[in-house]
């Protein structure tokens, strides 16, 4: 093999490894959409998973009880590839606290 075949052949299998390594959190917001890297726990073909709890929009309170089959669907996806965990209430603990911190006022009942 030439040196610029064996080359080929190192770059196609870092990208690969990069590829089945690193995904990419795609977090809602009121008018955009922000997207940050993480390693992934386990190798996947994915790369843009959705957290459905991850939001800055104050109005829309994505709770775990409040998600409806399709954004479960994602959540799995996003919690089994970021934090390897196969229990989504256990997952969603942590995002739910944080929305909860920036926005306290979301826990109290409205009138």
């Amino acid at each position: 093999m030439t040196r610029r075949a064996k080359r080929a052949v190192v770059a196609v299998g870092v990208l690969l490894l990069a590829w089945a390594f690193l995904g990419v959190e795609r977090q809602r917001s009121e008018f955009d959409a922000s997207y940050h890297p993480f390693i992934k726990v386990r190798p996947t073909f994915g790369i843009v998973f959705v957290n459905p709890l991850s939001t800055d929009d104050a109005y829309e309170v994505s709770r775990y009880d409040q998600l409806d089959a399709e954004a479960r669907e994602k959540f799995a996806a996003f919690c089994w590839s970021k934090h390897g965990l196969k229990d989504l209430r256990a997952c969603a603990e942590p995002y739910e606290a944080e929305f909860l911190r920036v926005y306290p006022d979301a826990a109290k009942p409205s009138p």
